[in-house]
């Protein structure tokens, strides 16, 4: 009966109306299903909209209509499509800003009007302030998310809304965000509070209980699940606040990998750098929501309330095979979309400002032990939601958030497992739960609780395969997340002696460890990265986190699989092979961490490792070589920026331009040299002896040669050195990673309606008459080293698609 308003308008009074809601809900449900089409010629009501923003401006009857329009989202999608917005808002962008201060100022109005926020004693929200609410929303978040993006848009119109008013006070954007929070929250329409005040739990630490939307995280006394109405007024919130952070980004996500399989001469060339330009040009919005010396309402509930959702969503339904493809759409979509926001909230502008180089810290731990206070080592948070974050620490929210992300993240040990093809959907936010996993890495006691669980092996699982089970987002970025998450992790001592737990993930060997598994990945992506340089920012720090998080490892692996010790000397063996031949000097700067990683395995897990130490026994001439190299180096003097930017010194190898000019330098080839002396000084003493074994008893086998190796390293190497712990702060690699996957999750996730190019009857289409202006971003799927990544959807996945487009 509400949207049908107008239908009824010559209806007498007393006349029986049953027959003609009848007729129109028919006439609905044969339009939806396709047997009638469109009634092409009944009007929205919002007809001139675009027009009078490209031209004078909205009157106040048009105003008037826009604010108690019925079904506004429609006539939205034909008046104000991204390119039509981004055209007027170029030429003259006062128009569209005077609109928008008019569904701001109605916001805030319709809010106070019918009780402020929710926890208060007022009366219910009235159905005109519901709409008003509703409508102002709708059309403010069409016009913010026609924002620019880094090659396409205009200004003018965020410099209109961020511009501070004459007569003091907040500007209109900051205003835009503070009702949008305050509208997450509304009594009766965005929250569900205690009708009495009285029986509201009371306030901790300035949160009330009693908005949030579910309880899980915060204090305790959130609400239960919202009905379907409240669930939709939220997310009409959280679209206006997507628009808000993100603006006109999503528009040109980041572009997927290419399928094809490169040739021989692109996989020994540098692949083209993956670009640090930013995607949101218009951090603003962003920088005002997190600023902790800014008055915004609601954040610490908002982020709250987002978690909760997220991680209480439970992916396996009924537990029924195959259920998940036709079962908990609305909800899997709704958790997406507060996990979006809430990845959203988490980012940093600043970040970018710490260069990726210097982000790693260190640490030995031998000096300190039994520090606790870790956060010091990351820095101190500033960002409000980061804030909120590490202050996470009770045991009920701690179990609650690593229970969540196990269950999310083990769907994909689960699917894979799984004894019918197929039966498991993986959830379709894989990429942003990553992002969201990667901020938890800091969180002391999220660590702590997932070892103590022991719940820490299908994290790590999940993590190594979510590369390429992940639906969305480009490939480097993820990559980059993976290894920098790990390399926080493995700061851990805990979680580096439970990586030596038997691994589920699929191998060649059935007693592969977890670290087996490590290992082989990071290994892996050092040698498809290999011939990267520094310019290459992301696929070098990814480099620089593989390494960093073996090393970590390395003085905790007690046994490494003759499969995983292959691939390890196979990468140095392919390093000293670039290095003699000139062709790649960056190698010099991974041998160094390589060696760091034999050494503390030497030293302090020889008896588990022989497959490791026969490997560098039959490597001892090409050994040899590399200490001379170092030593030459290490007697040559280092050059100062000057002589490197003339070009009056040249170091050893220094003819290769495609890497870092500065890779063998005299400190590296004296930090070499110093873990290698004591090592060679220990195989010229095994060496002779094992070969003069093997000769004795004509064994051809190494299986039956590593026999011989000593059963102890006692009095054939110095004392064991103190090992280095590595960690990572936030920086410019991983602040453009995480907003490259998310930009792109955004495009082709619940709301990508909102940054359609082209109205329906506008939009190109390809030679098959599909639409081409509003698909969704979908990159291409990705393959694993040496196993076969994900093909596409399953056929029930197409099925339900069909079902859903028809």
């Amino acid at each position: 009966v509400r949207a049908r308003p107008a239908s009824l308008a010559h209806v007498g009074a007393g006349a029986d109306t049953r027959p003609l809601l009848a007729g129109n809900l028919l006439a609905d449900a044969m339009r939806l299903f396709g047997f009638l089409g469109k009634k092409e010629d009944e009007p929205h009501g919002l007809e001139g909209l675009g027009e009078a923003l490209a031209g004078a401006g909205v009157t106040d009857g048009l105003w008037k209509d826009i604010l108690e329009a019925q079904d506004i989202e429609d006539a939205l999608d034909e008046e104000l499509f991204v390119k039509r917005v981004r055209e007027f808002t170029a030429k003259n962008p006062t128009p569209a800003f005077d609109l928008c201060c008019r569904c701001v100022k109605a916001i805030e109005t319709a809010i106070p009007a019918s009780g402020s926020t929710a926890g208060d004693q007022s009366p219910e929200l009235s159905e005109e302030a519901e709409l008003a609410i509703t409508n102002s929303a709708a059309v403010l978040t069409k016009l913010l998310a026609a924002g620019p993006t880094k090659s396409e848009g205009s200004k003018g119109l965020l410099d209109k809304l961020w511009s501070e008013p004459a007569s003091g006070g907040l500007s209109m954007g900051a205003r835009a965000v503070n009702a949008t929070m305050a509208m997450l929250f509304i009594d009766g329409f965005t929250a569900d509070s205690p009708s009495d005040k009285a029986e509201a739990p009371e306030c901790a630490s300035g949160v009330e209980p009693g908005v949030l939307w579910l309880e899980g995280v915060g204090p305790e006394g959130g609400g239960n699940k919202a009905d379907a109405n409240m669930q939709d007024n939220r997310e009409t919130g959280l679209r206006l606040l997507a628009a808000l952070l993100c603006g006109g980004a999503p528009t040109e996500p980041p572009e997927p990998s290419s399928e094809e399989k490169p040739d021989k001469a692109e996989r020994l060339s540098p692949p083209k750098p993956v670009s640090m330009d930013p995607l949101i040009v218009d951090t603003r919005a962003m920088s005002h929501l997190c600023d902790p010396n800014r008055q915004v309402p609601r954040r610490a509930e908002l982020f709250y309330s987002l978690m909760s959702v997220v991680l209480a969503y439970d992916p396996h339904g009924l537990s029924v095979p195959y259920a998940g493809y036709f079962t908990g759409t609305k909800d899997e979509q709704f958790a997406q979309l507060c996990l979006q926001i809430l990845d959203m909230l988490l980012q940093y502008d600043k970040d970018v400002a710490n260069d990726a180089k210097g982000a790693i810290w260190e640490r030995m731990p031998q000096q300190h032990p039994g520090l606790h206070d870790r956060q010091a080592l990351f820095g101190e948070q500033t960002q409000v939601f980061r804030r909120l974050l590490t202050g996470i620490s009770s045991e009920r929210e701690v179990t609650f958030i690593v229970d969540g992300v196990l269950t999310l993240l083990g769907t994909v040990g689960e699917e894979r497992s799984t004894y019918l093809p197929k039966s498991m959907r993986l959830p379709s936010f894989l990429t942003e739960l990553l992002v969201l996993v990667f901020h938890f890495s800091i969180c002391e006691n999220f660590i702590r609780a997932a070892c103590k669980d022991g719940d820490l092996a299908p994290l790590v699982e999940g993590l190594l395969e979510v590369v390429n089970k992940a639906p969305k987002g480009p490939d480097e970025p993820i990559i980059m997340l993976v290894w920098a998450t790990l390399l926080r992790l493995t700061s851990y001592r805990e979680v580096c002696i439970a990586c030596n737990e038997d691994s589920g993930i699929d191998g060649d060997a059935e007693d592969e460890s977890l670290l087996d598994a490590i290992f082989d990945s990071a290994i892996g992506t050092v040698g498809e990265y290999f011939v990267v340089s520094k310019a290459d920012t992301i696929r070098w720090a990814t480099m620089e986190a593989c390494m960093a998080t073996l090393t970590n490892l390395a003085p905790f692996t007690e046994e490494l699989i003759a499969g995983t010790t292959c691939h390890f000397w196979a990468l140095v063996d392919r390093s000293l092979k670039a290095l003699q031949g000139r062709r790649s000097r960056g190698c010099a700067y991974w041998l160094s961490h390589m060696f760091e990683c034999a050494d503390y395995i030497f030293h302090y897990q020889y008896n588990g490792n022989q497959h490791f130490a026969y490997g560098m026994a039959t490597r001892l001439p090409a050994l040899k070589e590399l200490r001379a190299l170092a030593a030459a180096a290490a007697e040559a003097p280092d050059a100062g920026p000057e002589a490197r930017a003339s070009g009056a010194y040249k170091s050893p190898r220094s003819d290769d331009s495609r890497t870092s000019s500065d890779a063998i330098t005299a400190s590296w080839g004296k930090a070499l040299k110093a873990r290698l002396d004591p090592m060679l000084q220990m195989l010229e003493v095994i060496v002779p002896h094992l070969e003069a074994e093997v000769a004795k008893s004509e064994t051809t086998n190494p299986s039956e040669a590593k026999a011989f190796l000593p059963r102890s390293l006692l009095g054939l190497l110095p004392p064991p050195p103190m090992f280095v712990t590595r960690g990572l702060r936030y920086n410019a690699s991983t602040h453009r990673s995480c907003e490259q996957c998310l930009v792109a999750c955004l495009a082709g996730g619940p709301i990508a309606d909102l940054w359609d190019m082209e109205d329906e009857g506008e939009s190109d289409a390809d030679d098959n008459g599909n639409d081409r202006g509003s698909k969704p971003f979908n990159p291409a799927p990705r393959g694993g080293r040496g196993k076969a990544g994900r093909t596409g959807p399953s056929s029930l996945t197409h099925v339900a698609n069909g079902i859903v487009a028809s």
